[in-house]
């Protein structure tokens, strides 16, 4: 189990999670999980680096699919496919969906702390209200201390 807090600079958004994950299979050296997360985001509109986005409090479904492969004792390199689905909460409709699919990689770093970094690229389809369906390039960067990746 997992909480997280994201920030979207772009979209001058933010989110918050929980999320959880199965491994399904775990044969040395490699895993893989799927995950499910379910939270709320809080988009504030701002239009001054994407043009096209639009302010919504809303939900956040987002399954996931990591694998990893284990390098030695304290590295990892994984790969992971997300769909996250931010459904607004208002009477005006609208989401977004952002599949995106990317690689990285975990070092343990000693005493339970580790240190990891994930790149991701794919796709934002975006519906805002009373707008045509846009399509376009989205990228993510993931950076973290202390959380596990895998």
């Amino acid at each position: 189990l997992d909480v997280r807090v994201g920030f979207d600079y772009f979209a001058v958004a933010g989110a918050f999670e929980l999320s959880g994950r199965i491994p399904l299979a775990a044969a040395a050296p490699f895993q893989v999980a799927p995950e499910l997360a379910v939270g709320m985001v809080f988009n504030s509109g701002a239009t001054w680096l994407d043009r096209d986005n639009f302010a919504y409090n809303g939900v956040r479904v987002s399954p996931a699919l990591r694998i990893g492969r284990q390098l030695g004792e304290t590295a990892a390199v994984l790969g992971e496919l997300t769909l996250p689905l931010d459904l607004p909460i208002s009477q005006e409709g609208g989401y977004r969906f952002r599949p995106l699919v990317g690689a990285g990689g975990e070092v343990y770093l000693g005493q339970d702390i580790s240190a990891g970094a994930l790149a991701q690229v794919g796709a934002d389809v975006l519906k805002a209200p009373l707008a045509a369906l846009q399509t376009r390039f989205a990228f993510a960067v993931r950076l973290g201390i202390g959380y596990r990746f895998f």
